[in-house]
């Protein structure tokens, strides 16, 4: 299908290199059939000037002339044609002039990209759909410039600027007039020697890459009447360093102003939502000021630029994916209640020193805060949900207090805070499977506990939850541990081999401690066990070296074996039962080296005393008998001493009754 078959067969490729280069004029008609010259038919004919379309041929294909550089003069004789395709006409350099035939019912945009020496466009009379105006061809029934030229002028009796129109043309400055509603879809797109752009009053959307890739453009003002900006409008507009925007404008498109070198932006509070990679890449803006009324940050929204504070309205309940990616100025951040969710990444390797999470935030992302060298405070609050793996990962945090709303923790979380020195978590590990603290600190399984936890890390607090087998094994430099809520269960090997820790506080509800729970923790001076506990497993205290003083209490029913051997400081164990209640308490082998002694802390209860007989009928004082009955006892006061007291030296009474006792 391209000229240079019939000179040279070449299949699959265009016609240069094949056509003479003596072949200036070239004449396309078909008395037969109707024919379409279709892609790259005359691709790369540089050297042909005049092509004239007889009569058969319907279509012009995309690329069709495509670099013609020489092309000069397009007549258009036959009466058959009736689409010309987009680009079909791409790169003729030479190309001055061109008249749409009367024929013509479809023009696509762009259908003369590029061509830079364009300067008059005109419609014939005749034409149903189309017509011409100030170099413009205009469609007629929506009055929308369909394509322009290098000398078009946008007419008064238009109102909208279709897609691609002046696409790739090269004017250095034009005026959109207040009759412009619309501006489409890459309206100017790769016009790289345009500077200056006047919008006027009355524009109210400027389309997806509008004015994508003019390099050479400088500032633009949006009226006050656009309330929306499409995707890419100015994207890699790199020349662009000032833009203001008008009070109405509600949208901001993904891309909108990425790689632009704008320095500073008042959002107005009209605009409720900042696209994806609005700002992307904007490596000189220093300023951002957002209003109230905004909603939603896009991912990547300020990806990479030079900000150095942000506020963030309480109306804006989400922040994108990596919103603030490497915006390695910015220090300070505020957030106000009302945001919802922090996406993953949103923060990360910026250089905050100290951040707080409102308590309507119930999502912190993937990675939000990692690599944020210099965060060395951070609040959560009550409300929060989910913590995503790495959220924290490389910060300079000292102290962590996780809310107990908290249901999940990611992986790695808080990995390489190696400043951290204190931790407060609603539950060992990540709420799910992994139930080991070192899980939170980049550990692949228990085993790495010592090694990924912080080396300062000597103060842990679980607020719930369960201390699952081997939960903090091998944690060798945590010192103090308290455990509440309602933990009912420590796991076997749940603190072994923890050698430092010298206290631990245990919650009341606890029931069972597993086997080998605190085996080896060398350091651990005593422990107070909560009433609620029944069972203490194997090996439970074996070889905690320092423990002085432990009471059972009575609620145990059950002790493992070896469950204080090698308690060497411990000389006595002290029970809260009774010595009747201990032997019925089950006891394994050696469950106590034989040098303790066990103390019981109540003794046996004496049995109750019995009630006095009640007094028969007729009997006491007020019967009418002689208080002298011989079965009356003597009056006794009733702390149970006689009035009559005996004397030291001969014991007899003091009056003279010596007949009565």
């Amino acid at each position: 299908h391209n000229l240079g078959y019939i000179f040279k067969i070449r299949k699959n490729s265009d016609s240069s290199g094949s056509v003479p280069s003596s072949l200036k004029t070239v004449k396309v008609s078909n008395g037969k059939e109707k024919v379409t010259l279709f892609n790259d038919s005359f691709g790369n004919c540089s050297d042909i000037n005049e092509i004239i379309i007889g009569e058969g041929v319907e279509s012009i294909d995309y690329h069709a002339f495509y670099n013609c550089k020489s092309l000069q003069k397009i007549t258009i004789s036959g009466t058959d044609l009736t689409t010309i395709r987009g680009k079909a006409f791409e790169d003729c350099i030479s190309l001055t002039l061109f008249e749409l035939p009367a024929c013509v019912t479809e023009l696509e945009p762009t259908a003369f990209y590029r061509c830079v020496n364009l300067v008059t466009l005109t419609a014939a009379e005749g034409n149903e759909k189309y017509r011409s105006e100030e170099n413009c061809i205009i469609e007629t029934e929506t009055k929308k410039i369909i394509a322009g030229c290098e000398e078009s002028v946008i007419p008064a009796s238009v109102i909208s600027i279709g897609e691609s129109a002046f696409e790739g043309c090269s004017f250095a400055e034009i005026t959109i007039p207040s009759n412009i509603v619309e501006i489409g879809n890459s309206a100017f797109s790769g016009c790289g020697n345009l500077e200056k752009v006047n919008l006027s009053k009355g524009l109210e959307t400027i389309g997806t890459s509008a004015f994508e890739n003019c390099s050479e453009l400088t500032g633009i003002n949006i009226p006050a009447t656009v309330t929306s900006i499409g995707n890419n409008a100015f994207k890699d507009c790199t020349a662009i360093s000032e833009i203001t925007f008008g009070e109405r404008i509600e949208t901001i498109g993904d891309s909108a102003f990425y790689n632009t070198a704008i320095t500073s932006i008042e959002m107005p509070a009209s605009v409720t939502s900042i696209g994806y990679e609005a700002f992307y890449g904007c490596n000189e803006l220093t300023s951002v000021k957002l209003n109230e009324g905004l909603k939603a940050i896009g991912s990547y929204a300020f990806y990479s630029t030079a900000i150095t504070s942000i506020e963030i309205p309480a109306s804006v309940t989400s922040i994108g994916y990596e919103a603030f990616y490497e915006c390695n100025e910015l220090t300070s951040v505020t957030l106000n209640e009302g945001l919802e969710t922090i996406g993953g990444y949103a923060f990360y390797s910026t250089t905050i020193t100290s951040i707080e999470i409102p308590a309507s935030v119930t999502s912190i992302g993937y990675g939000a805060f990692s690599e944020c060298n210099e965060l060395a405070s951070v609040t959560l609050n009550e409300g929060l949900e989910t913590i995503g793996g790495y959220a924290f990962y490389s910060t300079a945090i000292k102290s962590i207090e996780i809310p107990a709303s908290v249901t999940s923790i990611g992986y790695n979380a808080f990995g390489n805070c190696e400043k951290v020195e204190r931790i407060t978590v609603p539950f060992v590990g990540d709420g799910a499977e992994n139930k080991y603290i070192g899980y939170i600190f980049g550990a692949e399984s228990y085993e790495e506990n010592a090694s990924a936890i912080p080396e300062v890390l000597t103060r842990v607090e679980v607020l719930g939850g369960e201390i699952a087998d081997n939960a903090f094994y091998g944690c060798d430099g945590i010192m103090s541990v308290t455990l509440s809520g309602d933990i009912t269960a420590i796991g076997d090997n749940a603190f072994k081999d923890c050698t430092a820790i010298s206290e631990i506080t245990l919650n009341e509800g606890l029931k069972t401690i597993g086997v080998s729970a605190f085996e080896n923790c060398s350091a651990l001076m005593g422990i107070n066990i909560p009433s609620t506990v029944t069972s203490i497993g194997d090996n439970t205290f074996s070889g905690c070296s320092l423990i002085t003083e432990i009471t059972i209490p009575e609620s145990v029913n059950q002790i493992g074996n070896n469950a204080f051997s090698g308690c060497t400081a411990l000389t006595e164990i002290h029970y809260a039962g009774t010595e009747a209640n201990w032997a019925n308490v089950t006891k394994g082998e050696n469950w106590i080296d034989e040098s303790c002694t066990v103390v019981f802390d109540k003794t046996e209860e004496e049995p109750a005393p019995e009630e006095p007989a009640p007094e028969e009928p007729g009997t006491g004082e007020g019967s009418g008998e002689s208080g002298n009955d011989e079965n009356q006892s003597p009056d006794v006061p009733e702390n149970g001493e006689n009035d009559n007291p005996v004397t030291e030296e001969t014991g007899e009474e003091e009056n003279g009754n010596e007949g009565t006792l």
